[in-house]
């Protein structure tokens, strides 16, 4: 197999843009007055970064605030204005990409993988000649998973290698299939790369084929570090082995996210796929009461990549914690969020308040039904929202914060699609709505309230004009029921695709 292994070339410090925009080595761009996210970003020469794409499903919620209504199938803010703190992740263009390596190196994985001493893992694991990429099968399944060797670049860390692992074989079970890159340590082998990435692809394969059972865009996978370790999404509880598993043990979560496009530093990808993501324990119980949008809007600021980080850390520090959402309102609200993966509410064109359901059919019917059963007792209802793949933009809060963030995929973002973190609609005197922290409220009068729940019941779409208190602006919120997507062909691996 002759593979090309993308590395990304160095890059030389640019010009420092007008005193009124300042760019910090993160690779983000400060706007406006605002916050004290200052405090978490170091100054230095300005970079650029090549943003990323996206996707995923979250589990059944635990906290009395959080209805998870969801079924078990896969699934835009601005210009600045007065108060509004705004960054840019700075996109680049590379026009080299250098080296490439030959060899086929096959492993048999057993199901699931057996210990292996950090000591043993070459010898147990490789065959002659020893070369990159490893392609691993699975014992047992008609999987593979192809593991590259490769550098990623990062503002603030620069240049990292990495491993990037890229299943083959989940469609089958019409489990998308995935990409996982992991940071190496600086203290591990090139050989040293962890097992644990394989042993998940084999339980996404078991858990799809035996109990039909997927893992959705952003949904929540919740892992309990015993013997055996146990992986946990909605209602399957995967298995697997403590030795294999143990060098993820400050990691509390796994989140995938759809991929639409080319990711950077890696070949072309199959289609559908998700790339999967992880959070610290910490963010992980952030994410269980608040949604996964809020920590990840943190970890693009934390990461300067839109809209995921470009790998997993395995030893990363925290990017938010609970006490960093003390005083939210997604505490102080008594109604119930409901939990449906796919669900997005954005800004469009920086203009339309639009709330769009999924077009799978089972999600439609738990919106209906989320809604029918909580308007009259509640007398209002909220929704969790999901990051949408063609998101450029995305609100991020944290206690302390004076201003909104916004987060821009590249400077020069149109803002045509920023993803919201939430969406409240209630009853007021008159229709408005208004920027509520991450997220926004809508507030409309009985008779627009009685329309708006008659477009739902029927599934059709609704729009009606209201004003934005918030920015003393006009906006249309509108109700859109998705369509079925159009699906591409799957890549296909085979000798010199990836070339």
């Amino acid at each position: 197999m002759k593979v090309i292994i993308h590395k990304l070339p160095d890059r030389p410090g640019a010009d420092l843009p007008p005193s009124s925009e300042v760019v910090f080595a993160s690779g983000i761009a400060v706007t406006g007055m605002g916050c004290n996210s200052s405090r978490e970003i170091s100054p230095g020469p300005p970079v650029g970064l090549r943003p990323q794409p996206q996707s995923s499903r979250s589990p059944q919620a635990r906290q009395s605030r959080t209805e998870n209504v969801s079924s078990n199938v896969p699934s835009t803010i601005s210009r600045p204005r007065g108060g509004e703190e705004r960054y840019d992740i700075l996109p680049h263009t590379s026009t080299e990409r250098a080296g490439f390596a030959k060899g086929t190196t096959v492993h048999q994985l057993a199901s699931p993988p057996p210990p292996i001493a950090p000591s043993e893992r070459t010898g147990s694991f490789s065959t002659q000649p020893p070369g990159w990429p490893k392609i691993i099968k699975v014992e047992g399944h008609p999987l593979d998973v192809f593991v590259l060797s490769h550098s990623r670049w990062s503002p603030g860390t620069g240049t990292c290698p990495c491993w990037s692992y890229i299943s083959s074989g989940l469609r089958a079970v019409n489990q998308p299939e995935i990409v996982l890159t992991l940071r190496q340590r600086p203290t591990e082998d090139i050989e040293d790369f962890s097992f644990a990435p394989v042993d998940w692809v084999r339980m996404l394969y078991e858990a799809a084929k035996n109990d039909h059972a997927h893992v959705d865009a952003q949904q929540m996978v919740e892992m309990f570090f015993q013997d055996p370790v146990k992986i946990k999404f909605g209602e399957t509880v995967c298995q697997g082995s403590l030795n294999v598993w143990q060098d993820f043990h400050k990691l509390g979560m796994l989140i995938h996210v759809e991929n639409h496009g080319e990711v950077d530093d890696l070949p072309p990808l199959p289609y559908p796929s998700h790339h999967v993501i992880a959070f610290t324990q910490n963010e992980a119980a952030v994410a269980r009461e608040f949604g996964c949008h809020r920590v990840m809007g943190r970890l693009v600021i934390d990461t300067s990549n839109f809209p995921i980080p470009p790998w997993i850390d395995r030893d990363g520090k925290d990017v938010t914690r609970m006490v960093d959402n003390a005083g939210t309102f997604l505490v102080n609200t008594p109604l119930p969020r409901a939990r449906i993966h796919g669900l997005s509410a954005i800004i469009a064109n920086d203009r339309d308040l639009v709330l769009r359901v999924p077009a799978d059919t089972e999600k439609r019917r738990a919106f209906q039904e989320h809604w029918a059963r909580k308007l009259p007792t509640d007398g209002g209802v909220s929704f969790e929202s999901f990051i949408p793949w063609n998101a450029d933009g995305m609100l991020s809060w944290k206690t302390g914060n004076k201003g909104r963030q916004t987060l821009l995929k590249c400077r020069h973002s149109k803002s045509e699609c920023t993803s919201l973190a939430f969406l409240v609609i209630a009853l007021l005197e008159k229709d408005s709505c208004g920027r509520l922290e991450d997220g926004y409220a809508l507030l409309v009068t009985q008779p627009t309230l009685d329309s708006l729940t008659t477009a739902v019941a029927a599934g059709r779409d609704f729009d009606v004009k209201v004003y934005d208190e918030s920015d003393s602006t006009e906006r249309t919120f509108c109700l859109r029921w998705q369509r079925e997507e159009m699906v591409r062909e799957p890549f296909e691996w085979r000798q010199g695709a990836m070339i």
